[in-house]
């Protein structure tokens, strides 16, 4: 019974000193930065856009041709190029019965304009923290973007994995990430 009680008193003793720890964890600073820059608003506002508008003899840069071309081949929109020059074509871009579905879930600036969300962010790691001070922190983490929905109809495929960093403190109740 002696013995349980001291193996008691240890566990209980281990586990309240690891509740207190002032030490950021690879573990730890992941979660903080998934809450802080990859919860579902953090990523819609970090989403890579393809933006395309429906006109009838409207005149694009030729550099936007090839992505009006990939809309088409998704079959999202019916293009017809017409006057190329130099720089620029007069096109006719109309959304396809496919297109009107998919404008959906797409977002609208204006009238007949849409921004087609193709990739997002993904976390994929914490690398590395240094510690600069007792009650400062930074974390090397890694991140890709990853084709939404839209995108993998587009044929977009996952980056390679970026560096990125994010900074702590250290208050009374524990680590939080600076802003």
């Amino acid at each position: 019974m002696k013995y349980c009680v001291v193996a008691t008193l240890l566990c209980l003793g281990a586990v309240l000193g690891g509740c207190g720890s002032k030490e950021l964890t690879r573990s730890k600073a992941g979660e903080l930065i998934k809450i802080a820059e990859f919860n579902p608003k953090a990523i819609e506002d970090t989403t890579r856009d393809v933006w395309f508008e429906v006109m009838t003899n409207g005149v694009v840069s030729n550099s936007e041709v090839p992505k009006l071309r990939e809309l088409q081949a998704a079959g999202w929109i019916t293009l017809i190029v017409r006057k190329p020059s130099t720089f620029s074509s007069t096109v006719d871009v109309a959304l396809t019965e496919s297109g009107v579905t998919q404008s959906k879930a797409w977002v609208s600036n204006r009238p007949h304009r849409w921004t087609i969300p193709t990739t997002q962010r993904e976390f994929i790691e914490v690398t590395g923290i240094t510690t600069p001070g007792a009650t400062l922190a930074t974390a090397e983490y890694t991140l890709r973007w990853i084709p939404t929905d839209s995108g993998k109809k587009l044929g977009m495929q996952p980056s390679k994995p970026e560096l990125a960093s994010a900074t702590f403190q250290l208050f009374d109740d524990g680590w939080r990430m600076a802003h």
